[in-house]
């Protein structure tokens, strides 16, 4: 598979280039609006994991580089040698979708889940033959798969499929980085191969679910804060419940609505530094307000009438 081919750019695309067909092209095949497009966006996520890493890039055009070279020298040796060598397969990807909260990737919480995938054949050992004969061909062939032998009863328990579905559970590390359409790559964690090749990798992505009070802005968390106009004027403290953790955060007099008051450092744990709690100030004014408030803020109108005229 051709990674470039697969995102739709060519091998002088930037990093930018590669960040815009990704996303173009995973809103369009993402399983949950384009069910029948799992293969290609499972494609799409691996060319784009390994095209948006620098150091994987290169090990890949390094890589592919002496694959031309290679397969041009093999192919001149077969030619000459009339050898034929069986192209080994790897297993099919599982692809899984996992669900999390905010509050999982502020406590790094491990998720562990349960997927099906095609696993080899225990009882046949992958061959999918209860028994074996010699084939008929004398210098190997492709009904064979060039070993000589070929299924003579299928297997009892695979049917001759060679693999069989199975369910398997592992767990997923959510860290203070995990974000919303990560990929996290399990490799070996998918299907096995039909000849005997490496199993597929699994592929999560990552779902993060809207929280009713909180909201991930890049390494920072934001929320609202509600103050009444008074509490704005004279500044107040406030108790906060930042998931399962309490604190006090001051606004000091004079602050207007929809300021940003900080609190450093209680946030994401982002491995070498922690991240930031933003609190957006948001006003209660009384809807519906009652005789006694109209009476206060009538008092309040006058004393500010009264200031202005003195100023003048």
């Amino acid at each position: 598979m051709d990674h470039y081919r697969t995102l739709g750019i060519d091998r002088q695309s930037t990093l930018v280039d590669i960040k815009i067909a990704y996303k173009k092209l995973a809103k369009k095949y993402h399983p949950d609006k384009n069910p029948g497009g799992i293969s290609i966006f499972t494609d799409i996520v691996k060319a784009y994991e390994i095209l948006s890493d620098p150091i994987k890039r290169q090990d890949y055009d390094y890589g592919t580089a002496f694959k031309r070279d290679y397969d041009r020298f093999n192919n001149f040796y077969k030619d000459n040698n009339k050898e034929t060598k069986v192209a080994i397969t790897k297993g099919e990807d599982a692809l899984v979708k996992l669900n999390i909260t905010i509050e999982d990737i502020y406590n790094k919480k491990e998720k562990t889940i349960k997927y099906t995938r095609n696993q080899t054949c225990g009882v046949c050992s992958g061959t999918g033959a209860k028994t074996i004969k010699k084939c008929k061909c004398l210098d190997g062939c492709t009904e064979c798969n060039y070993s000589g032998t070929i299924v003579d009863e299928k297997c009892d328990k695979c049917k001759g499929k060679k693999l069989i579905e199975s369910t398997k559970s592992t767990t997923i590390e959510i860290t203070g980085t995990t974000r919303h359409n990560d990929i996290i790559t399990i490799e070996a964690g998918g299907s096995g191969s039909f000849d005997g090749g490496p199993h597929g990798d699994l592929i999560c992505y990552i779902n993060v679910i809207d929280h009713e009070l909180y909201e991930i802005d890049g390494d920072d968390l934001t929320t609202k804060i509600d103050l009444h106009p008074y509490e704005l004027v004279l500044g107040v403290t406030k108790d906060i419940t930042l998931f399962n953790k309490q604190y006090k955060i001051k606004i000091p007099n004079g602050c207007q609505p929809e300021s940003l008051i900080a609190l450093r450092g209680v946030g994401f744990d982002l491995g070498d530094s922690t991240s930031d709690v933003y609190f957006e100030l948001n006003v209660l004014i009384p809807t519906i307000p009652s005789d006694s408030e109209i009476k206060l803020y009538e008092s309040i109108k006058e004393l500010y009438t009264i200031l202005t005229n003195e100023l003048e």
